[in-house]
């Protein structure tokens, strides 16, 4: 059986998961060894994700971190039951494993960096190549021809999608620029996890505000505003994660979380360019690029980068509020 004191570790490790703007929908109810998933509806993403496509992604995400931390305890799970319509219900029972998972120890340093990257040595861009170039289903670009076009698609898509107010609106819900905000630190987007400066900051909480954006717009002014053409450029590749039309989103969850941890193993650090694959034209644009067939997905891309020495801290939601009690 579990120690307490270790469950304890699994839970925070297990909180560490990916989620669409920091939403951590994932809900977890646990009674010796049983084990059940649900999600908190009230962190979807009701315009930027009107199909709960992403929102279930992260379910996925957050189950496939709680195995890999639990594995690391000489423990796993095993899904007794799921069902993810109308609601996310997943049962799973506590099994032991005979072997921690490789990629238990990077748990911890996970993170979306959203600065510049430095440039990538020899070495790890050999480790890179070494690593992903081969791999059926993620599509390594490394020329800077081909990284300067997804920097101007990306902006593009990034233009379109904070151009509708509800997006915008709902984007701000999700924004943590005031320290008196009692979320600052629990979920969101802060300036450090945007890795911003004060002067920055300050800037993106005004320009993001959906009244003044429309007026950069008018001016003509808003594209330059939210250009991030430089930061894409910094990358050492961009990264186009391919799954199966089949997979369903708990799958694709933890081929994600799984994807970037692989990142992490090897001293990279990702930053989603999510808007480029949830952008149609885009996605079908790149699909088509990269020569994905039929029964292929594009599920989304990064930009790749060196891990930097200083990382943002990880802002997580208390365990209280992720780990509840309840007959189950």
């Amino acid at each position: 059986m579990l120690k307490p004191v270790d469950l304890e570790k699994v839970k925070d490790l297990a909180s560490r998961y990916v989620s669409a703007h920091n939403t951590q929908p994932a809900k977890w109810f646990i009674k010796g060894k049983e084990f059940l998933l649900t999600d908190d509806e009230s962190r979807k993403l009701p315009f930027a994700d009107p199909n709960s496509h992403d929102h279930l992604v992260s379910i996925g995400a957050a189950l496939e971190t709680m195995k890999i931390a639990l594995s690391g305890f000489g423990f796993g799970l095993k899904v007794l039951s799921q069902s993810l319509r109308p609601c996310v219900e997943i049962r799973c029972e506590l099994v032991e494993v005979s072997e921690t998972d490789p990629l238990f120890p990077f748990l911890e340093n996970r993170r979306s960096v959203r600065n510049k990257f430095r440039k990538a040595n020899f070495s790890e861009k050999s480790a890179l190549k070494s690593q992903f170039l081969n791999k059926a289903n993620i599509k390594l670009v490394e020329d800077k021809k081909t990284i300067t076009e997804v920097a101007n698609d990306f902006n593009r898509a990034n233009y379109h999608f904070l151009g509708q107010k509800d997006y915008l609106a709902e984007l701000n819900e999700w924004l943590r620029f005031d320290r008196s905000d009692s979320s600052f630190t629990e979920d969101g987007l802060n300036p450090e996890a945007m890795y911003l400066s004060q002067v920055e900051a300050f800037g993106a909480k005004y320009v993001l505000k959906p009244s003044i954006f429309s007026i950069l717009k008018k001016m003509g002014l808003a594209k330059t505003m939210i250009d991030e053409k430089s930061k894409v450029l910094s990358a050492t590749a961009i990264a186009f994660l391919v799954v199966k039309e089949e997979t369903d989103e708990i799958s694709r969850g933890s081929f994600f979380m799984r994807t970037w941890l692989e990142f992490t193993q090897i001293g990279f650090s990702l930053n989603p360019l999510s808007c480029l694959t949830d952008f149609t034209f885009y996605n079908e644009k790149w699909s088509k690029r990269l020569h994905l067939n039929s029964d292929e997905y594009l599920l989304n891309a990064f930009r790749v980068g060196p891990t930097p020495e200083k990382l943002a801290s990880n802002f997580r939601l208390p365990k209280e509020k992720v780990f509840l009690e309840k007959e189950i």
